[in-house]
C-alpha cells in the first residue's frame, strides 16, 4: 500500500481509492466487533482522531510511526473488554501501553499521554504503570491466576529493575492476547532474558536465531537453493531403493 508502482503497472488494472474510514463508522465497528460500551467506543476513537491533528500541526511525531491504524483500536478494544472493570483508568492504561510504547522518542510518548489523559479525563501514572501489576499480567499469562511469579525457577537469573517489569508486562499482554511482539533494543538491555524467562516458565522450547546484515527471508522460512552434484546423489537413492527392495519378502 505504500510502494509507488510505476504507471505502466498501474494501467493494467482498474484503480480504486479507498478513503480514511470516517469517525462514525470507526466508532459503530469498534462498538459491533467487539461489543464494546458507545461511551468506551467513542473515547478509543477520539484518542485516535486527536493524535492524528497532534501529528498534523506539530513536528513531535517522526515519520510515519504516529499513525494509529484501526488494527490498533481493535486490539485495544480487546484489552479492555477483557479488564477486570470498565472503568475509564483501565481504558488509559490499555491505551497508554498500547500506542505510546511503540514510540521511540520521549517526546513522542508523552504527547500521547497527554492526549489520553485529556480524552479520558483521568491522569496515567506511567511509572506506576510499569512498578506494579507486572507479576499479576505475567501469573495470568502463566497459569490463569496471579501468583507469586518471583518464585518461579525460570525468573531467578532476571534482576527486577524498572525496565525488566515493564519489558515483562508488555510481552506478557502481548502473549496473552496472542498479539505478535517485536522488541527493539540495544544489545544487553534484556530482551533475550526476558524471552527465555517466559519460554522456560511455559515449558516451550525458544529458537533463536543470530541475525545479521547478510540474513535473509530464506533463512528465516526456507527456500529453493539449486543442488550440486544431483547424478550423485540419484545414484545412491537408487542404491538404497533397490537394497531396501531385495529385503522385503518375495510375494
Amino acid at each position: 500500500a505504500r510502494k509507488v508502482m510505476s504507471r505502466a503497472f498501474r494501467n493494467r488494472f482498474l484503480e480504486v481509492h479507498i478513503d480514511q474510514i470516517p469517525e462514525a463508522e470507526l466508532k459503530m465497528m469498534v462498538e459491533q466487533r467487539c461489543l464494546l460500551a458507545p461511551s468506551r467506543a467513542e473515547r478509543i476513537v477520539q484518542v485516535m482522531q486527536q493524535l492524528h491533528r497532534r501529528r498534523q500541526r506539530s513536528n513531535v511525531f517522526a515519520g510515519g510511526q504516529a499513525f494509529v491504524t484501526a488494527r490498533d483500536l481493535f486490539k485495544l478494544a480487546e484489552r479492555f473488554k477483557a479488564g477486570a472493570d470498565d472503568s475509564y483508568t483501565l481504558l488509559a492504561s490499555e491505551t497508554v501501553m498500547l500506542l505510546s510504547e511503540g514510540l521511540r522518542r520521549p517526546e513522542e510518548k508523552t504527547v500521547v499521554v497527554e492526549v489520553v489523559e485529556q480524552i479520558m479525563k483521568v491522569k496515567v501514572d506511567v511509572a506506576t504503570l510499569y512498578a506494579t501489576g507486572w507479576d499479576v499480567d505475567v501469573g495470568i499469562m502463566l497459569n490463569g491466576a496471579a501468583p507469586e511469579v518471583t518464585s518461579d525457577k525460570a525468573f531467578e537469573g532476571l534482576v527486577l529493575t524498572r525496565g525488566t517489569k515493564r519489558m515483562l508486562r508488555l510481552v506478557a499482554r502481548c502473549m496473552r492476547f496472542e498479539e505478535p511482539c517485536l522488541l527493539v533494543g540495544e544489545t544487553g538491555t534484556g530482551k533475550t532474558s526476558v524471552c527465555q524467562a517466559l519460554a522456560s516458565s511455559l515449558g516451550r522450547a525458544l529458537h533463536i536465531l543470530n541475525c545479521h546484515q547478510n540474513t535473509e527471508t530464506a533463512d528465516l522460512i526456507g527456500g529453493y537453493r539449486p543442488v550440486r552434484g544431483k547424478e550423485g546423489a540419484v545414484r545412491t537413492a537408487r542404491a538404497a531403493i533397490l537394497e531396501y527392495l531385495l529385503l522385503l519378502p518375495a510375494a
